[in-house]
Protein backbone atom coordinates (compact mmCIF):
# COMPACT_ATOMS: atom_id res chain seq x y z
CA UNK A 1 0.00 0.00 0.00
CA UNK A 2 1.30 3.61 -0.63
CA UNK A 3 2.11 5.89 1.44
CA UNK A 4 -0.79 7.95 -0.33
CA UNK A 5 -3.50 5.50 0.35
CA UNK A 6 -1.82 5.08 3.51
CA UNK A 7 -2.73 9.01 4.69
CA UNK A 8 -6.37 8.25 2.94
CA UNK A 9 -6.81 5.51 5.29
CA UNK A 10 -5.90 7.05 8.50
CA UNK A 11 -8.19 10.05 7.10
CA UNK A 12 -10.98 8.07 7.36
CA UNK A 13 -10.59 6.32 10.24
CA UNK A 14 -10.24 9.39 12.04
CA UNK A 15 -13.38 10.63 10.71
CA UNK A 16 -14.86 6.79 11.82
CA UNK A 17 -13.57 8.27 15.23
CA UNK A 18 -14.94 11.54 15.17
CA UNK A 19 -18.21 10.06 13.95
CA UNK A 20 -18.22 7.63 16.69
CA UNK A 21 -17.77 10.14 19.06
CA UNK A 22 -20.22 12.93 17.88
CA UNK A 23 -22.59 9.63 18.19
CA UNK A 24 -21.44 8.63 22.00
CA UNK A 25 -24.35 9.60 24.58
CA UNK A 26 -22.91 11.16 27.93
CA UNK A 27 -24.72 10.57 31.05
CA UNK A 28 -27.97 12.02 31.27
CA UNK A 29 -27.83 13.71 34.62
CA UNK A 30 -24.57 15.71 32.81
CA UNK A 31 -26.40 16.68 29.56
CA UNK A 32 -26.84 20.61 28.60
CA UNK A 33 -24.27 21.33 31.28
CA UNK A 34 -21.08 23.69 29.96
CA UNK A 35 -17.60 22.43 29.97
CA UNK A 36 -16.60 23.12 33.83
CA UNK A 37 -17.31 20.28 36.10
CA UNK A 38 -18.85 21.18 38.82
CA UNK A 39 -18.43 20.15 42.00
CA UNK A 40 -20.32 16.49 43.42
CA UNK A 41 -22.43 16.42 46.58
CA UNK A 42 -21.20 13.47 48.92
CA UNK A 43 -22.90 12.22 52.13
CA UNK A 44 -21.09 12.57 55.27
CA UNK A 45 -20.59 9.00 54.76
CA UNK A 46 -19.15 8.74 51.45
CA UNK A 47 -16.72 11.92 52.78
CA UNK A 48 -15.62 9.66 55.69
CA UNK A 49 -15.36 6.35 52.88
CA UNK A 50 -12.52 8.94 50.94
CA UNK A 51 -10.90 9.72 53.53
CA UNK A 52 -10.53 6.48 54.50
CA UNK A 53 -9.80 5.11 51.67
CA UNK A 54 -8.24 7.27 49.28
CA UNK A 55 -6.25 4.93 47.04
CA UNK A 56 -8.77 3.02 44.96
CA UNK A 57 -7.00 -0.21 42.55
CA UNK A 58 -8.12 -0.31 39.14
CA UNK A 59 -7.45 -3.42 36.99
CA UNK A 60 -8.01 -3.45 33.31
CA UNK A 61 -7.45 -6.62 30.60
CA UNK A 62 -4.62 -5.75 28.40
CA UNK A 63 -4.32 -4.67 24.90
CA UNK A 64 -7.37 -2.33 24.12
CA UNK A 65 -6.03 0.95 23.56
CA UNK A 66 -7.59 3.92 23.40
CA UNK A 67 -10.19 2.79 25.56
CA UNK A 68 -7.47 1.57 28.32
CA UNK A 69 -3.63 0.57 27.91
CA UNK A 70 -0.05 0.65 29.59
CA UNK A 71 3.08 2.85 28.16
CA UNK A 72 6.20 2.91 29.72
CA UNK A 73 4.50 2.02 33.10
CA UNK A 74 1.58 4.59 33.27
CA UNK A 75 -2.04 4.37 32.49
CA UNK A 76 -3.32 5.91 29.44
CA UNK A 77 -6.13 6.09 27.26
CA UNK A 78 -9.92 7.71 27.58
CA UNK A 79 -10.63 5.73 30.53
CA UNK A 80 -7.35 7.14 32.66
CA UNK A 81 -8.60 10.91 31.32
CA UNK A 82 -12.28 10.21 32.87
CA UNK A 83 -11.30 8.72 35.45
CA UNK A 84 -8.77 11.78 36.31
CA UNK A 85 -12.25 14.04 36.40
CA UNK A 86 -13.12 11.92 39.23
CA UNK A 87 -10.34 12.04 40.88
CA UNK A 88 -10.45 16.08 40.27
CA UNK A 89 -14.22 15.95 41.84
CA UNK A 90 -13.66 13.03 44.41
CA UNK A 91 -9.70 13.41 45.72
CA UNK A 92 -9.28 9.65 45.08
CA UNK A 93 -5.98 8.50 44.01
CA UNK A 94 -6.25 5.81 40.97
CA UNK A 95 -3.68 3.28 40.79
CA UNK A 96 -3.50 1.21 37.61
CA UNK A 97 -2.75 -2.84 37.21
CA UNK A 98 -3.11 -4.49 34.11
CA UNK A 99 -3.79 -7.94 33.60
CA UNK A 100 -4.29 -10.96 31.27
CA UNK A 101 -8.25 -11.04 31.93
CA UNK A 102 -10.97 -10.52 34.90
CA UNK A 103 -10.24 -14.08 35.81
CA UNK A 104 -6.55 -14.05 35.72
CA UNK A 105 -6.34 -11.09 37.84
CA UNK A 106 -2.78 -10.94 40.09
CA UNK A 107 -4.06 -8.41 42.26
CA UNK A 108 -2.34 -4.84 42.59
CA UNK A 109 1.04 -3.60 43.26
CA UNK A 110 0.20 -4.34 47.47
CA UNK A 111 -0.83 -7.34 46.71
CA UNK A 112 -4.58 -6.69 47.43
CA UNK A 113 -7.74 -7.21 45.09
CA UNK A 114 -8.70 -4.40 42.80
CA UNK A 115 -11.66 -2.52 43.99
CA UNK A 116 -12.79 -1.83 40.12
CA UNK A 117 -12.24 -3.48 36.98
CA UNK A 118 -12.21 -0.85 34.21
CA UNK A 119 -12.72 -0.89 30.33
CA UNK A 120 -15.21 -4.20 31.09
CA UNK A 121 -18.32 -4.71 27.70
CA UNK A 122 -21.17 -6.76 28.76
CA UNK A 123 -19.31 -9.10 25.66
CA UNK A 124 -16.57 -10.05 27.54
CA UNK A 125 -18.34 -10.07 31.12
CA UNK A 126 -17.44 -13.74 32.68
CA UNK A 127 -20.57 -15.54 34.31
CA UNK A 128 -19.59 -15.39 37.64
CA UNK A 129 -18.81 -11.81 37.63
CA UNK A 130 -22.88 -11.02 36.27
CA UNK A 131 -24.27 -9.87 39.75
CA UNK A 132 -21.34 -7.71 40.33
CA UNK A 133 -22.72 -3.90 40.47
CA UNK A 134 -21.86 -1.94 37.31
CA UNK A 135 -21.43 1.94 36.62
CA UNK A 136 -22.85 3.28 34.13
CA UNK A 137 -21.44 3.41 30.22
CA UNK A 138 -18.80 6.08 29.61
CA UNK A 139 -18.42 5.48 26.26
CA UNK A 140 -20.30 3.68 23.19
CA UNK A 141 -18.82 2.63 20.33
CA UNK A 142 -19.63 0.20 17.21
CA UNK A 143 -18.47 -2.46 15.88
CA UNK A 144 -16.44 -3.15 12.97
CA UNK A 145 -14.69 -5.87 11.15
CA UNK A 146 -10.62 -5.91 10.45
CA UNK A 147 -9.83 -8.80 7.46
CA UNK A 148 -6.97 -9.31 5.31
CA UNK A 149 -7.45 -8.04 2.18
CA UNK A 150 -7.06 -11.46 0.51
CA UNK A 151 -10.43 -12.55 1.76
CA UNK A 152 -13.64 -12.61 0.37
CA UNK A 153 -16.14 -9.99 2.70
CA UNK A 154 -19.32 -11.76 1.74
CA UNK A 155 -18.54 -14.95 3.04
CA UNK A 156 -16.55 -15.17 6.39
CA UNK A 157 -17.97 -18.86 7.51
CA UNK A 158 -15.01 -20.26 5.77
CA UNK A 159 -11.97 -18.04 7.41
CA UNK A 160 -9.94 -18.22 10.64
CA UNK A 161 -11.38 -15.95 13.39
CA UNK A 162 -9.53 -13.95 15.61
CA UNK A 163 -10.36 -13.70 19.36
CA UNK A 164 -9.21 -12.20 22.40
CA UNK A 165 -7.71 -14.84 24.95
CA UNK A 166 -10.87 -14.52 27.63
CA UNK A 167 -13.35 -13.20 25.65
CA UNK A 168 -16.78 -13.72 24.56
CA UNK A 169 -16.87 -14.90 20.93
CA UNK A 170 -19.59 -13.35 18.80
CA UNK A 171 -22.56 -15.03 17.92
CA UNK A 172 -22.51 -17.72 14.58
CA UNK A 173 -18.54 -18.16 15.11
CA UNK A 174 -17.59 -21.73 14.65
CA UNK A 175 -15.51 -22.66 17.34
CA UNK A 176 -12.89 -24.48 15.44
CA UNK A 177 -12.31 -22.09 13.39
CA UNK A 178 -11.24 -19.36 16.01
CA UNK A 179 -7.29 -18.83 16.96
CA UNK A 180 -6.97 -16.97 20.20
CA UNK A 181 -4.20 -13.49 21.22
CA UNK A 182 -3.69 -12.09 24.05
CA UNK A 183 -4.99 -8.23 23.31
CA UNK A 184 -6.72 -6.92 20.64
CA UNK A 185 -3.22 -5.32 18.89
CA UNK A 186 -2.10 -8.98 18.90
CA UNK A 187 -5.34 -10.08 16.76
CA UNK A 188 -4.59 -7.38 14.18
CA UNK A 189 -0.91 -8.19 13.89
CA UNK A 190 -2.06 -11.76 13.40
CA UNK A 191 -4.40 -10.84 10.54
CA UNK A 192 -1.77 -8.46 9.09
CA UNK A 193 0.71 -11.80 9.18
CA UNK A 194 -2.10 -14.01 7.73
CA UNK A 195 -1.72 -15.81 10.92
CA UNK A 196 -5.59 -15.30 10.62
CA UNK A 197 -8.22 -14.27 8.72
CA UNK A 198 -10.93 -11.72 10.73
CA UNK A 199 -11.76 -10.68 13.80
CA UNK A 200 -14.55 -8.02 15.50
CA UNK A 201 -13.51 -5.22 17.37
CA UNK A 202 -14.70 -1.23 18.50
CA UNK A 203 -14.15 1.46 16.35
CA UNK A 204 -11.66 3.02 18.53
CA UNK A 205 -9.35 0.02 18.65
CA UNK A 206 -9.05 -0.49 15.65
CA UNK A 207 -8.57 2.57 14.40
CA UNK A 208 -6.10 3.42 17.44
CA UNK A 209 -3.87 0.19 16.24
CA UNK A 210 -4.46 0.81 12.15
CA UNK A 211 -2.50 3.62 12.63
CA UNK A 212 -0.34 3.61 15.26
CA UNK A 213 1.31 0.20 13.02
CA UNK A 214 0.41 0.92 9.58
CA UNK A 215 -0.85 -1.64 8.17
CA UNK A 216 -0.78 -2.30 4.68
CA UNK A 217 -2.59 -6.22 3.82
CA UNK A 218 -5.82 -5.14 6.01
CA UNK A 219 -8.72 -3.52 5.57
CA UNK A 220 -11.55 -2.37 7.87
CA UNK A 221 -15.65 -2.73 7.16
CA UNK A 222 -18.01 -1.01 9.37
CA UNK A 223 -20.70 -3.30 10.99
CA UNK A 224 -24.06 -2.36 12.62
CA UNK A 225 -24.02 -5.69 14.39
CA UNK A 226 -23.70 -4.53 17.67
CA UNK A 227 -23.04 -1.61 20.33
CA UNK A 228 -20.42 -1.95 22.60
CA UNK A 229 -20.92 0.20 26.36
CA UNK A 230 -18.00 0.22 28.49
CA UNK A 231 -18.44 0.45 32.26
CA UNK A 232 -16.67 0.13 35.61
CA UNK A 233 -17.33 -3.29 37.18
CA UNK A 234 -17.29 -2.94 41.14
CA UNK A 235 -15.27 -5.56 42.50
CA UNK A 236 -15.48 -4.20 46.18
CA UNK A 237 -19.20 -3.59 46.57
CA UNK A 238 -19.27 -1.00 49.39
CA UNK A 239 -21.99 0.77 48.09
CA UNK A 240 -20.26 3.95 49.58
CA UNK A 241 -17.50 3.52 46.87
CA UNK A 242 -20.31 2.52 43.92
CA UNK A 243 -22.36 5.92 44.75
CA UNK A 244 -19.28 8.11 44.71
CA UNK A 245 -17.75 6.50 41.16
CA UNK A 246 -21.34 6.84 39.86
CA UNK A 247 -21.70 10.34 41.28
CA UNK A 248 -18.45 11.92 39.62
CA UNK A 249 -19.59 10.06 36.24
CA UNK A 250 -22.63 11.87 35.73
CA UNK A 251 -21.24 14.78 36.79
CA UNK A 252 -18.99 14.87 33.70
CA UNK A 253 -20.15 17.18 30.59
CA UNK A 254 -21.13 15.85 27.56
CA UNK A 255 -18.79 18.73 25.74
CA UNK A 256 -15.59 17.25 28.25
CA UNK A 257 -16.53 13.51 27.34
CA UNK A 258 -16.18 14.10 23.49
CA UNK A 259 -12.99 16.21 24.27
CA UNK A 260 -11.42 13.43 26.22
CA UNK A 261 -12.67 10.62 23.42
CA UNK A 262 -11.28 12.88 20.66
CA UNK A 263 -7.89 13.66 22.25
CA UNK A 264 -7.27 9.97 23.47
CA UNK A 265 -8.21 8.46 20.56
CA UNK A 266 -5.60 10.83 18.22
CA UNK A 267 -2.69 10.58 20.72
CA UNK A 268 -0.71 7.63 18.45
CA UNK A 269 2.56 7.31 18.42
CA UNK A 270 2.98 5.25 15.41
CA UNK A 271 5.82 2.06 15.44
CA UNK A 272 8.78 3.02 12.93
CA UNK A 273 9.81 -0.11 10.35
CA UNK A 274 12.18 0.08 7.94
CA UNK A 275 9.27 -0.70 5.21
CA UNK A 276 7.33 2.18 6.55
CA UNK A 277 10.08 4.85 6.32
CA UNK A 278 10.92 3.44 2.54
CA UNK A 279 7.65 3.34 1.87
CA UNK A 280 6.86 7.12 2.97
CA UNK A 281 10.76 8.70 2.33
CA UNK A 282 12.01 6.36 -0.56
CA UNK A 283 12.90 9.52 -2.85
CA UNK A 284 14.46 11.66 -0.32
CA UNK A 285 16.32 8.90 0.81
CA UNK A 286 17.96 7.75 -2.66
CA UNK A 287 18.37 11.76 -2.42
CA UNK A 288 20.57 11.73 0.58
CA UNK A 289 22.27 8.28 -0.60
CA UNK A 290 23.37 10.01 -4.01
CA UNK A 291 24.58 12.93 -2.65
CA UNK A 292 26.57 11.17 0.57
CA UNK A 293 28.67 9.00 -1.94
CA UNK A 294 29.41 12.05 -4.14
CA UNK A 295 30.28 13.74 -0.57
CA UNK A 296 32.58 10.75 0.31
CA UNK A 297 34.63 10.57 -3.24
CA UNK A 298 35.11 14.36 -2.95
CA UNK A 299 36.44 13.87 0.40
CA UNK A 300 38.61 10.95 -1.11
CA UNK A 301 39.91 12.97 -3.89
CA UNK A 302 41.07 15.77 -1.31
CA UNK A 303 42.80 13.36 0.76
CA UNK A 304 44.59 11.75 -1.79
CA UNK A 305 45.93 15.46 -2.81
CA UNK A 306 46.35 16.53 0.06
CA UNK A 307 48.49 13.11 0.95
CA UNK A 308 50.51 13.55 -2.65
CA UNK A 309 51.39 17.41 -1.48
CA UNK A 310 52.37 16.30 2.46
CA UNK A 311 54.52 13.44 0.82
CA UNK A 312 56.21 16.12 -1.32
CA UNK A 313 57.15 18.33 1.70
CA UNK A 314 58.28 15.38 3.87
CA UNK A 315 60.80 14.96 1.41
CA UNK A 316 61.85 18.28 1.04
CA UNK A 317 62.16 18.51 5.26
CA UNK A 318 64.43 15.17 5.14
CA UNK A 319 66.72 16.77 3.02
CA UNK A 320 66.69 20.22 4.91
CA UNK A 321 67.00 17.59 8.31
CA UNK A 322 70.20 16.08 7.19
CA UNK A 323 71.84 19.11 6.17
CA UNK A 324 71.13 20.65 9.60
CA UNK A 325 72.06 17.21 11.59
CA UNK A 326 68.85 16.20 12.16
CA UNK A 327 68.04 12.39 11.77
CA UNK A 328 64.58 11.56 10.06
CA UNK A 329 62.16 8.48 10.27
CA UNK A 330 58.84 7.12 9.45
CA UNK A 331 56.72 4.24 11.06
CA UNK A 332 54.02 2.73 9.06
CA UNK A 333 51.97 1.24 11.40
CA UNK A 334 50.08 -0.91 9.25
CA UNK A 335 52.96 -2.34 7.15
CA UNK A 336 54.76 -2.75 10.07
CA UNK A 337 58.06 -0.98 8.31
CA UNK A 338 60.48 1.19 9.99
CA UNK A 339 61.93 3.76 7.54
CA UNK A 340 65.10 5.66 8.27
CA UNK A 341 67.06 8.47 6.40
CA UNK A 342 70.25 8.13 4.59
CA UNK A 343 71.96 9.73 7.76
CA UNK A 344 70.46 8.17 10.01
CA UNK A 345 71.05 4.48 8.85
CA UNK A 346 74.64 5.40 8.33
CA UNK A 347 75.09 6.57 11.91
CA UNK A 348 73.52 3.55 12.98
CA UNK A 349 74.74 0.64 10.96
CA UNK A 350 71.48 -0.52 9.78
CA UNK A 351 69.37 -0.77 6.75
CA UNK A 352 67.03 2.54 5.80
CA UNK A 353 64.25 -0.03 5.46
CA UNK A 354 63.41 -2.77 8.51
CA UNK A 355 60.32 -4.88 7.64
CA UNK A 356 58.09 -6.57 10.36
CA UNK A 357 59.49 -4.21 12.63
CA UNK A 358 57.41 -5.11 15.37
CA UNK A 359 56.33 -8.45 14.79
CA UNK A 360 59.97 -8.75 15.42
CA UNK A 361 60.48 -6.75 18.13
CA UNK A 362 63.63 -5.20 16.92
CA UNK A 363 65.51 -5.06 13.10
CA UNK A 364 67.14 -8.68 12.62
CA UNK A 365 70.30 -6.96 10.76
CA UNK A 366 70.66 -4.48 14.46
CA UNK A 367 71.98 -4.93 17.71
CA UNK A 368 69.99 -1.91 18.32
CA UNK A 369 66.64 -2.16 20.55
CA UNK A 370 64.63 0.76 18.18
CA UNK A 371 61.32 0.34 20.12
CA UNK A 372 62.13 3.50 22.14
CA UNK A 373 61.95 5.67 19.26
CA UNK A 374 58.50 4.80 18.73
CA UNK A 375 56.86 5.51 21.48
CA UNK A 376 53.95 7.66 20.45
CA UNK A 377 54.39 10.90 22.27
CA UNK A 378 54.46 14.40 20.62
CA UNK A 379 56.46 15.41 23.42
CA UNK A 380 60.56 15.50 23.00
CA UNK A 381 62.14 12.16 25.25
CA UNK A 382 65.48 11.35 25.48
CA UNK A 383 67.20 7.58 24.44
CA UNK A 384 70.68 6.34 24.34
CA UNK A 385 71.66 4.00 21.49
CA UNK A 386 74.80 2.45 19.87
CA UNK A 387 76.30 3.95 16.94
CA UNK A 388 78.23 1.99 14.46
CA UNK A 389 81.39 3.28 15.51
CA UNK A 390 80.98 1.65 18.61
CA UNK A 391 80.07 4.96 20.89
CA UNK A 392 77.07 5.54 22.78
CA UNK A 393 75.07 8.27 21.66
CA UNK A 394 72.36 10.72 23.33
CA UNK A 395 69.09 11.80 21.88
CA UNK A 396 66.44 13.62 21.84
CA UNK A 397 63.20 12.06 20.15
CA UNK A 398 59.99 13.69 18.91
CA UNK A 399 57.74 12.01 17.42
CA UNK A 400 54.34 13.02 15.17
CA UNK A 401 51.58 10.65 14.74
CA UNK A 402 49.63 10.94 11.88
CA UNK A 403 45.74 9.45 12.24
CA UNK A 404 43.18 7.62 9.99
CA UNK A 405 39.55 8.77 9.77
CA UNK A 406 38.73 6.54 12.56
CA UNK A 407 41.29 8.31 14.81
CA UNK A 408 43.45 4.81 14.76
CA UNK A 409 47.61 5.83 14.80
CA UNK A 410 48.41 5.33 10.64
CA UNK A 411 52.02 6.76 10.41
CA UNK A 412 54.86 7.80 13.04
CA UNK A 413 56.90 10.45 12.15
CA UNK A 414 60.27 11.47 13.89
CA UNK A 415 63.25 12.93 14.43
CA UNK A 416 66.46 12.64 16.26
CA UNK A 417 68.70 15.41 17.48
CA UNK A 418 72.69 14.40 18.80
CA UNK A 419 72.57 15.91 22.24
CA UNK A 420 75.69 13.67 23.19
CA UNK A 421 77.78 16.94 23.98
CA UNK A 422 75.23 18.83 25.46
CA UNK A 423 74.48 15.96 27.95
CA UNK A 424 78.34 15.56 28.74
CA UNK A 425 78.11 19.74 29.65
CA UNK A 426 75.37 18.91 31.55
CA UNK A 427 76.99 16.02 33.47
CA UNK A 428 79.83 18.13 34.28
CA UNK A 429 77.75 20.80 35.57
CA UNK A 430 75.80 18.55 38.22
CA UNK A 431 79.34 17.19 39.00
CA UNK A 432 80.16 20.32 39.80
CA UNK A 433 77.33 21.33 41.73
CA UNK A 434 77.68 18.33 44.14
CA UNK A 435 81.01 18.14 44.96
CA UNK A 436 83.66 19.93 46.85
CA UNK A 437 85.71 21.86 44.74
CA UNK A 438 89.41 21.49 47.02
CA UNK A 439 88.78 17.46 47.52
CA UNK A 440 86.56 15.98 45.20
CA UNK A 441 83.75 14.58 47.49
CA UNK A 442 80.37 15.31 47.50
CA UNK A 443 79.82 18.59 49.53
CA UNK A 444 77.58 18.74 53.05
CA UNK A 445 74.36 19.41 50.79
CA UNK A 446 74.88 16.72 48.40
CA UNK A 447 76.10 14.04 51.16
CA UNK A 448 73.57 14.69 53.90
CA UNK A 449 70.84 14.67 50.91
CA UNK A 450 71.96 11.71 49.44
CA UNK A 451 72.46 9.50 52.86
CA UNK A 452 68.72 10.68 53.91
CA UNK A 453 67.93 8.88 50.73
CA UNK A 454 70.00 5.89 51.09
CA UNK A 455 68.15 5.62 54.82
CA UNK A 456 64.56 6.20 53.41
CA UNK A 457 65.08 2.95 50.66
CA UNK A 458 67.37 0.46 52.40
CA UNK A 459 66.61 -1.07 55.77
CA UNK A 460 69.73 -3.21 55.72
CA UNK A 461 72.82 -2.91 58.65
CA UNK A 462 74.33 0.52 58.03
CA UNK A 463 77.19 2.97 59.23
CA UNK A 464 78.37 6.31 59.57
CA UNK A 465 81.86 7.00 59.80
CA UNK A 466 82.71 10.98 60.90
CA UNK A 467 86.34 11.91 60.81
CA UNK A 468 88.28 14.78 61.82
CA UNK A 469 91.48 15.55 61.49
CA UNK A 470 93.32 16.26 64.75
CA UNK A 471 94.77 19.84 65.93
CA UNK A 472 93.97 21.02 62.08
CA UNK A 473 93.75 24.70 63.27
CA UNK A 474 97.70 24.43 64.28
CA UNK A 475 98.34 23.11 61.24
CA UNK A 476 96.54 26.28 59.40
CA UNK A 477 98.41 29.01 61.87
CA UNK A 478 102.05 27.16 61.96
CA UNK A 479 102.19 26.30 58.21
CA UNK A 480 99.09 28.12 57.00
CA UNK A 481 96.30 27.22 54.71
CA UNK A 482 97.78 25.89 51.26
CA UNK A 483 99.70 23.17 53.46
CA UNK A 484 96.29 22.37 55.39
CA UNK A 485 94.66 21.55 52.13
CA UNK A 486 97.18 19.59 50.55
CA UNK A 487 96.26 17.67 54.15
CA UNK A 488 92.89 17.59 53.75
CA UNK A 489 93.31 16.71 50.07
CA UNK A 490 95.25 14.00 50.90
CA UNK A 491 92.69 12.55 53.20
CA UNK A 492 90.25 12.45 50.72
CA UNK A 493 92.56 10.12 48.44
CA UNK A 494 92.78 8.27 51.52
CA UNK A 495 89.12 8.01 51.82
CA UNK A 496 88.28 7.51 47.90
CA UNK A 497 90.83 4.37 48.27
CA UNK A 498 89.59 2.52 50.97
CA UNK A 499 85.42 2.48 50.31
CA UNK A 500 83.42 1.00 47.25
CA UNK A 501 82.05 3.45 44.81
CA UNK A 502 78.52 2.78 46.20
CA UNK A 503 79.43 4.07 49.77
CA UNK A 504 78.92 7.88 49.72
CA UNK A 505 81.94 9.57 50.93
CA UNK A 506 81.87 13.46 51.72
CA UNK A 507 83.13 16.63 53.19
CA UNK A 508 80.67 17.68 55.68
CA UNK A 509 83.00 20.75 57.54
CA UNK A 510 86.44 22.11 57.52
CA UNK A 511 88.42 19.42 58.38
CA UNK A 512 85.18 16.78 58.98
CA UNK A 513 84.49 13.70 56.54
CA UNK A 514 81.81 11.54 56.58
CA UNK A 515 81.12 8.30 54.83
CA UNK A 516 78.36 6.30 54.78
CA UNK A 517 77.97 2.04 54.24
CA UNK A 518 75.06 0.37 54.04
CA UNK A 519 74.42 -3.86 53.43
CA UNK A 520 75.65 -7.05 55.23
CA UNK A 521 77.35 -4.54 57.74
CA UNK A 522 79.44 -5.87 60.92
CA UNK A 523 81.73 -4.46 63.54
CA UNK A 524 84.25 -6.71 62.62
CA UNK A 525 84.28 -4.62 58.63
CA UNK A 526 83.86 -1.76 60.49
CA UNK A 527 87.12 -2.05 62.41
CA UNK A 528 88.72 -2.90 59.54
CA UNK A 529 87.80 0.08 57.59
CA UNK A 530 89.10 2.41 60.23
CA UNK A 531 92.37 0.34 60.60
CA UNK A 532 92.49 0.53 56.72
CA UNK A 533 92.00 4.33 56.70
CA UNK A 534 94.32 4.57 58.92
CA UNK A 535 97.19 2.52 56.87
CA UNK A 536 96.36 4.32 53.23
CA UNK A 537 96.63 8.05 55.14
CA UNK A 538 99.93 8.97 55.29
CA UNK A 539 99.73 12.94 56.72
CA UNK A 540 102.37 15.09 54.13
CA UNK A 541 105.07 16.04 56.72
CA UNK A 542 106.24 19.32 55.52
CA UNK A 543 109.16 19.06 57.87
CA UNK A 544 111.01 16.63 59.84
CA UNK A 545 108.66 17.89 63.64
CA UNK A 546 105.40 18.11 62.14
CA UNK A 547 102.57 15.41 60.86
CA UNK A 548 98.89 14.75 61.07
CA UNK A 549 96.61 12.52 62.57
CA UNK A 550 92.93 11.69 62.68
CA UNK A 551 89.99 10.23 64.71
CA UNK A 552 86.98 8.28 63.55
CA UNK A 553 83.29 8.16 65.22
CA UNK A 554 81.37 5.42 63.82
CA UNK A 555 77.73 4.53 64.52
CA UNK A 556 76.84 0.86 63.82
CA UNK A 557 73.22 0.12 63.04
CA UNK A 558 72.68 -2.99 62.73
CA UNK A 559 69.34 -3.84 61.10
CA UNK A 560 66.35 -1.06 62.03
CA UNK A 561 65.06 1.89 60.73
CA UNK A 562 66.77 5.19 61.54
CA UNK A 563 67.48 8.61 60.21
CA UNK A 564 70.21 10.32 59.15
CA UNK A 565 70.59 12.69 62.42
CA UNK A 566 69.56 9.69 65.01
CA UNK A 567 73.40 8.08 63.03
CA UNK A 568 75.01 11.46 62.74
CA UNK A 569 74.70 11.82 66.50
CA UNK A 570 76.26 8.46 67.43
CA UNK A 571 78.75 8.95 65.16
CA UNK A 572 79.35 12.91 66.84
CA UNK A 573 79.35 10.96 70.24
CA UNK A 574 81.99 8.12 69.47
CA UNK A 575 83.94 10.63 67.96
CA UNK A 576 83.92 12.98 71.13
CA UNK A 577 84.82 9.56 72.99
CA UNK A 578 87.89 9.35 70.53
CA UNK A 579 88.77 12.96 71.63
CA UNK A 580 88.51 12.42 75.00
CA UNK A 581 90.65 9.46 75.15
CA UNK A 582 93.73 11.20 73.47
CA UNK A 583 92.65 11.55 69.63
CA UNK A 584 94.30 8.88 66.77
CA UNK A 585 92.22 6.30 67.47
CA UNK A 586 88.38 5.21 66.62
CA UNK A 587 85.43 4.31 68.50
CA UNK A 588 82.11 2.03 67.12
CA UNK A 589 78.31 3.15 69.23
CA UNK A 590 76.07 0.08 68.25
CA UNK A 591 72.61 1.89 68.14
CA UNK A 592 69.75 0.33 69.85
CA UNK A 593 66.58 0.45 68.68
CA UNK A 594 63.80 2.88 70.41
CA UNK A 595 60.74 1.67 69.22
Amino acid sequence: MSPKKHRILEFFLLILIFSSVLSTPAPASGAGRDSQTAHISLTPEEQQYIKEHSVVDIAFMQGFAPVIYMENGEAKGIMRKILDQVSLQTGFEFRYEETKGITRMEGTADGQNADLFGGMTIQYLPEEFENNPRSKAFLTSQTAVFMHNRMDASNLSNYTFAAVTDGLLPEGIDESKVKFFPGREATMNAIEKGEADYCYGNEFSIAYYTIKNGYKNTITIPQKMESREYFFLYLNTDERLISIINKALDNISESELQSIILQSASEIDRNISLPLVVNTYGKEIILILFASILLFLLFLLITYRSYSLYKGQVRQYHILSDLSGEYIYKYDVKKDMLSLSGELSRLLGVPPRIESFRKNGRGKDSQLYLDDLLLTDKGGYEIALLLEDGETGMFRVVNFVMHDRKRRAQFIIGKMINIREEKEKIKALRMKAQTDGLTGLYNPDTTRTLIKEACSMFHDSSALFVIDVDNFKNINDTYGHPAGDKVLGEIARSLKHSFRNADIVGRIGGDEFCIFMVGDITEELISYKCSQIARAYTAPHLNSTISATISIGVAFNPRFKTTFGDLYKSADEALYHVKRSGRNNYHIMVMQDNN
